[in-house]
């Protein structure tokens, strides 16, 4: 559970994402939680200390600011990046840190988030003062088995949840539901996780250099799952896009001809050409087979 700003709160109730990002003003981890696990939203206690929504967690991050809002956007609780800057100015201030695109705050991204309507919410039983940010709870525990049947009972009425379109909540710590249901911004988190920030094709590193690239055209599929994406460094993403270089199912890269017949150019991508690729160390998020045999036969130019 972890205590959030009414402002942040209401602002994402209104707007019903797919993902929320909730971010903290330092780089620091939650290592606690799995994914798929409850997070609840417990507002501070100057608006009621209530629990008042929740989310599937997803993953525990460090990004700088600049990548927070390139990802998640509004999701990010503002309706624009300047309004996230100041909210993270008032915060970061209160410690003496500076509040620079390049400075890295703590991302939590969560998906499927839902938010109690006001006469729903609820106080945690025994909730210490001290606390201000997070607390976990165990289901076997009282407290946690109060939350758990609390929650169950409520999500068992979806007339009383704000929810985004097309959500239908049933039971928490699915992993098939996370991988199904992403929005952009836990897809590019979660590629450059599953590839070690490592582009598959050519081994790159630098982060801002690496995009998260969908097998399938994300404006005509709309799917954002992650055995749908490849972490490709931005040249090869362009290439890739364009048709001039594909995967094969047996995830053997492969360049169009092309490139040197009509720029004369693109000796470092023959270098490549026929370079098995690097994949997830999961096989649940290796790339779809069905979707690189597409991209090869439909889109690639050869």
């Amino acid at each position: 559970m972890g205590v959030t700003d009414y402002n942040w709160y209401s602002f994402l109730r209104d707007s019903r994402p797919l993902e929320v990002n909730f971010w903290q003003p330092s780089n620091k981890h939650i290592h606690t939680l799995k994914q798929g696990e409850l997070f609840l939203f417990r507002l501070k206690k100057e608006h009621g200390g209530k629990v008042a929504g929740g989310a599937e967690f997803m993953s525990s991050d460090s990004r700088t600011i600049d990548q927070a809002w390139d990802y998640w956007g509004q999701a990010n609780g503002s309706a624009n990046k300047q309004a996230f800057m100041e909210v993270l100015r008032k915060y970061r201030s209160k410690n003496g840190k500076e509040t620079a695109g390049s400075s890295e705050i703590g991302c939590r991204c969560l998906v499927r988030p839902f938010f109690l309507r006001e006469e729903d919410w609820f106080e945690v039983p025994g909730w210490p003062q001290n606390i201000t940010t997070y607390k976990n709870y165990k289901t076997n525990e009282e407290v946690g088995a109060f939350l758990q049947q609390r929650l169950a009972n409520l999500l068992s009425r979806n007339s009383k949840l704000y929810l985004p379109e097309g959500i239908e909540l049933d039971e928490f710590g699915k992993q098939r539901l996370i991988i199904d249901r992403l929005g952009q911004g836990a897809f590019r988190n979660e590629i450059l996780k599953n590839y070690r920030y490592r582009c598959a094709i050519s081994g790159e590193r630098t982060v801002p250099a690496l995009e998260a690239a969908h097998i399938r055209q994300y404006s005509k599929y709309h799917n954002h799952s992650l055995t749908n994406g490849l972490l490709l460094r931005s040249d090869i993403h362009r290439l890739f896009d364009n048709g001039l270089v594909s995967v094969t199912p047996d995830r053997v890269f492969h360049v169009s001809g092309i490139i040197k017949e009509k720029w004369n150019n693109g000796k470092h991508y023959y270098e490549l050409h026929g370079k098995k690729i690097d994949v997830p160390g999961d096989e649940h998020f290796h790339p779809n087979q069905e979707f690189l045999q597409e991209h090869y036969d439909q889109r690639f130019r050869k």
